[in-house]
């Protein structure tokens, strides 16, 4: 049976249990994904951070992951600062 069948409702009853658990398992791996995105992580860490999850990597053997999130946001945040006191220098102290 192709997908457009089972689509159009020409399920037999062997086919009557479709599993839709891929559907969903895809769908949350998005959101981890844009998630992770969200606080700083790259697509290549995000890719590597999955791997890591599906593979049974625990939170311990992770934890240099975000370490390194945490050390490029700090950066991030000097460099933020920076900029800052330039805008307020050059605005003569606003």
């Amino acid at each position: 049976m192709t997908r457009g069948e089972r689509c159009r409702g020409h399920v037999s009853d062997n086919d009557a249990t479709i599993d839709f658990g891929h559907e969903v398992q895809a769908v949350e791996r998005i959101r981890l994904a844009k998630a992770l995105q969200a606080h700083g992580f790259t697509l290549d860490e995000v890719i590597d951070a999955l791997h890591s999850f599906e593979t049974g990597t625990t939170c311990a053997d992770e934890r240099w992951r975000l370490e390194r999130v945490v050390d490029r946001i700090d950066r991030q945040l000097d460099e933020l600062r920076a900029l800052r006191d330039t805008v307020l220098d050059t605005a003569g102290g606003l």
